[in-house]
């Protein structure tokens, strides 16, 4: 990477789902209403399971299996084509939870777009049916993002990758949408891929034990993949404020051992209760390597004083829990939230929770991003995507 660009980093390294609003839902209680997901299939590989976030069911005991289908469509000009392949629920559940279609077989042309369109066949469909959900508008995956190349994030249809569709009347329009977070994909080769989220807490209603107030600090645990050795200078989370604590400051930690803290933000300037994007630097950079695994990147409210009223959050995007979709998150599935009720504590101790990720980023030094040696293979890692894991 270049060494010469001194007025900003060159390179944010971090998860940054661009969470423009809270978990959406779908109700298919019409025939005519259908649900579905596009992606583009990065590899030539065989479509064999497809999972979506049911996040209610109205009438579970009047749904066959064969009244919640899932189709694998072709695309035309950005909406789906023609069915593929159909497939049946395994089971109807009676309550929220993941529902995984199995028993697909089509074989995926790579660099091609599809759609997955979701479909309720029952007879009154008005009265039994199931409500899928997704988390943001738009958004965009985990990866190493160059800045002023983008972020993956499609502004306007046809949403070739990741996005949804909605039609009222049996696809003959849809209305689009980029950038949605909620659906995976199983292949006959045991990997994954998707983004596979299936809620979202803003960061202005976090619980307390997922704030920094007083001596307590949050933010996310991380690995380095072997490899890279990234030149550190700041960092960022999305915050919200809630009255008037301390400075907002940000901690770096090689497992319970400090490296550094970023210099404070006043309070008076983390301006939003809902949140917002601040960076903070350190005073020099710091080397990161596999060898230092695993990381630790915190909020932390300078006044250790202050009451539980008085508090920083951050967002919390709710991951599945099955094992296949947690190694699909970013930084080799092992990026999680990290929370001390004691950062003045020597050593701390951290609680981490595999099925949480607050969105955060590295920057790094404008004067070399990577360690001389360092870094090879970092941007074809599948682990910093967070995706085509098996």
């Amino acid at each position: 990477m270049a060494a010469n660009q001194l007025r900003a980093p060159s390179l944010m390294l971090g998860y940054w789902p661009l969470l423009t609003t809270s978990p959406a839902v779908q109700a298919l209680n019409a025939a005519a209403t259908w649900l579905a997901y596009n992606f583009v299939a990065e590899q030539a590989k065989t479509l064999s399971e497809v999972s979506a976030y049911l996040s209610a069911i109205a009438n579970p005991g009047s749904l066959a299996t064969t009244d919640l289908t899932c189709d694998l469509y072709s695309d035309s000009s950005g909406s789906p084509n023609a069915s593929l392949q159909s497939r049946p629920a395994p089971s109807v559940p009676g309550s929220a939870q993941w529902l995984r279609w199995t028993g697909f077989s089509t074989a995926l042309t790579a660099g091609t777009p599809y759609w997955l369109v979701l479909k309720n066949a029952n007879a009154a469909p008005a009265t039994n049916f199931p409500t899928y959900q997704w988390v943001a508008q738009g958004a965009s995956f985990g990866q190493a993002v160059p800045l002023g190349v983008g972020n993956l994030l499609v502004a306007t249809p046809p949403q070739y990758g990741w996005g949804r569709g909605v039609t009222t009347n049996s696809g003959g329009a849809w209305t689009l949408q980029g950038g949605t977070l909620g659906m995976r994909l199983g292949f006959s080769d045991s990997t994954y891929d998707g983004t596979p989220v299936q809620n979202l807490t803003r960061a202005n209603a976090v619980g307390s034990g997922d704030r920094a107030s007083g001596k307590q600090a949050c933010g996310v645990r991380f690995n380095v993949p072997s490899g890279a050795t990234l030149n550190v200078r700041g960092a960022w989370f999305v915050v919200a404020r809630n009255g008037a604590p301390g400075s907002l400051v940000y901690k770096l930690y090689s497992g319970t051992t400090l490296l550094g803290t970023t210099y404070g933000i006043g309070q008076a300037n983390v301006t939003s209760t809902t949140g917002d994007l601040l960076a903070a630097y350190f005073p020099s950079a710091l080397a990161l390597s596999a060898a230092g695994n695993p990381y630790r990147l915190v909020m932390a409210d300078s006044n250790t004083a202050d009451a539980s009223t008085l508090w920083y959050g951050a967002p919390l995007v709710a991951w599945d829990s099955d094992a296949s979709s947690l190694a699909l998150k970013p930084l080799d599935g092992t990026l999680q939230e990290t929370v001390t009720t004691d950062y003045t504590a020597g050593p701390p101790v951290f609680t981490d929770t595999s099925t949480n990720v607050i969105p955060f980023g590295l920057l790094l030094d404008t004067l070399g991003e990577f360690t001389a040696g360092g870094g090879g293979g970092l941007f074809n890692h599948p682990g910093m995507a967070g995706r085509m894991n098996g």
